[in-house]
């Protein structure tokens, strides 16, 4: 028997025959690692309560999870059960570091984060939503080297939500001088005025084009597990 499946059967079981989707198995499952914020356990509640998609919240021994009672379509998981994953992270962490012991990983695998991110890798969900407490470094460290990036048509255009807000300050002696630009007229309300960046396949380019943060950019990547 897989001992990682009992996770995965612990969740399967949740999906809820009366929910407001019609093909049920369109429902998806998603890991809220930051189970201990208010804010994730109050938008948990509505996506419950709309049926939208079934919820696994991670229980970490450090934090206590409130405000929220078991219910159809939610999963509590303990980081406890992180040792299912612990060889497998134990070897993806070998390659970048032959010296590195399995005491290291095993703390780095309770982290509720990089746990998810196991559960994920092995497709114990569908998806993660992480950042509100997490820093965005963490998150794309975590969503890189465990999980991996996908594929792209480098012949497709793709549009990628984004906004470019430039904050000058002159001279701090001189406030009156602070200006911010914006790339969209952006309206905090108004998802769609945050604009969007289209990537265009090189041998689409016209004009003379250059990055000149390429080189930064891959070196990030690189850092982080790329």
């Amino acid at each position: 028997a897989d001992p990682k499946s009992k996770i995965k059967n612990q969740i399967s079981i949740l999906a809820d025959p009366k929910s407001k989707i019609k093909n049920q198995k369109s429902i998806k499952t998603i890991i809220f690692p930051e189970s201990y914020d208010k804010r994730i356990i109050s938008a948990v509640k509505d996506i419950l309560s709309e049926k939208i998609c079934n919820v696994v919240l991670i229980q970490d021994s450090n934090n206590k999870i409130s405000g929220i009672k078991s219910q159809k379509g939610l999963t509590f998981v303990s980081v406890s059960s992180s040792e299912d994953f612990l060889h497998e992270y134990h070897g993806i962490k070998l390659k970048k570091d032959a010296d590195r012991k399995i005491s290291v990983s095993e703390k780095e695998l309770k982290d509720p984060l990089t746990f998810a991110s196991m559960m994920l890798r092995n497709n114990q969900a569908d998806g993660i939503i992480a950042g509100s407490v997490y820093s965005t470094t963490q998150v794309l460290k975590n969503a890189i080297s465990l999980i991996g990036l996908k594929s792209i048509d480098i012949n497709r255009f793709y549009e990628v939500p984004c906004i470019f807000i430039v904050h000058d300050i002159d001279n701090s002696l001189r406030p009156e001088e602070e200006s911010q630009i914006a790339s969209t007229n952006l309206n905090i309300d108004d998802a769609p005025s945050y604009g969007t960046l289209l990537i265009v396949p090189s041998n689409q380019w016209y004009g003379t084009v250059k990055n000149i943060y390429s080189d930064k950019i891959l070196n990030y990547l690189k850092k982080y597990g790329l």
